[in-house]
């Protein structure tokens, strides 16, 4: 073998372990580097802290993944998380990293979320952070309205003024698929007695974020993603609110049957609890009417068998006399 091939073959080789080790040293590192980046510029874009417990990476793909990732609740709600995701996937068009065009993701999907759904003063923890995103959003949009205003209409010529340094603009993205399936909405409330009850969430799916406007700011699409979230969470605790509402008047309208049946029921026994007892007095006084005739007239019996047995006993003791004396 020529010695010349063999430096070559020798080059290509040290080129690959190269290329192996930095390629192993990616996968190691790169997923610690995505968390930690999650977990400090996540409460930057949503103003709540975010935790990720493991981060898995696909250089090849463009893939990662987030799992258990949480979020929590905005400020005067409790510490739970508003949001416990069960994975986040993010897959990117690696051909869109080069340049200064909009990064393009192919796919963002979180899979198996719960949601913990808190009613404070009347606004629940979902709308607080919606609102929240909107503010920030605003106030994004506004500073870079400023910064635009605050530009000379004419640069200063060199010799009079040093450049200045323009701020680096953030690269738009646009996201062509978003989904979230397979979560589930915890509720507590008074209709509920305060016990925690579970409820399907259903599937959300969005395309072209960002698409006709040849991208938008990541936080826009946070934003956007979010909101269609909040609206769906919204909408199913409504509707068991309202499923729990007519049940609740359906219970009223039973018991109001039952309250009425049992008064009606009570005024008929006792309408004949006291005919019942007229009934009865009066066969009284009837029987007592019988009773006192016939004493009457037993009294009026043995009266007259004693006058009777007075006159006897006259007439014997006269006739008795009668024979003393004709005995004297």
């Amino acid at each position: 073998m020529n010695v010349r091939v063999r430096r070559i073959l020798k080059v290509v080789l040290i080129v690959s372990f190269v290329l192996v080790f930095l390629l192993m040293g990616v996968l190691l590192f790169l997923g610690p580097i995505i968390k930690s980046a999650t977990e400090r510029v996540g409460p930057l874009v949503l103003g709540v802290p975010i935790k990720v417990e493991k981060v898995s990476v696909d250089v090849l793909g463009g893939c990662f993944r987030l799992k258990n990732l949480r979020v929590g609740n905005p400020p005067g709600y409790s510490a739970d998380p508003l949001a416990a995701l069960g994975e986040l996937r993010v897959a990117i068009d690696v051909s869109s990293l080069p340049g200064k065009g909009p990064v393009v993701i192919e796919e963002v999907a979180i899979v198996k979320p719960k949601f913990a759904y808190e009613v404070v003063d009347g606004v629940s923890n979902v709308d607080a952070l919606k609102a929240l995103l909107q503010k920030k959003l605003a106030g994004k949009i506004a500073a870079a309205q400023a910064a635009q205003a605050a530009q000379p209409a004419q640069a200063a010529p060199a010799s009079q003024e040093a450049p200045v340094k323009k701020k680096k603009e953030a690269r738009k993205v646009i996201i062509d698929r978003f989904e979230c399936r397979d979560g589930e909405v915890s509720f507590r409330g008074g209709m509920t007695f305060g016990k925690s009850i579970a409820l399907p969430l259903p599937s959300i799916v969005l395309t072209d974020i960002g698409r006709p406007s040849n991208g938008t700011s990541l936080l826009g699409a946070v934003q956007e993603m979010f909101t269609a979230i909040a609206n769906a969470v919204g909408k199913t605790v409504l509707f068991v609110a309202g499923a729990v509402g007519d049940a609740g008047r359906a219970a009223l309208d039973a018991g109001g049957a039952v309250g009425q049946a049992a008064l009606d029921a009570g005024g008929v026994v006792g309408k004949a609890a006291l005919n019942a007892g007229g009934v009865v007095g009066q066969a009284a006084l009837d029987a007592g009417g019988t009773v006192v005739g016939t004493v009457g007239d037993v009294g009026k019996a043995a009266l007259g068998g004693v006058q009777d047995a007075g006159s006897a006993v006259k007439d014997a003791g006269k006739g008795l006399l009668d024979t003393i004396g004709d005995l004297f």
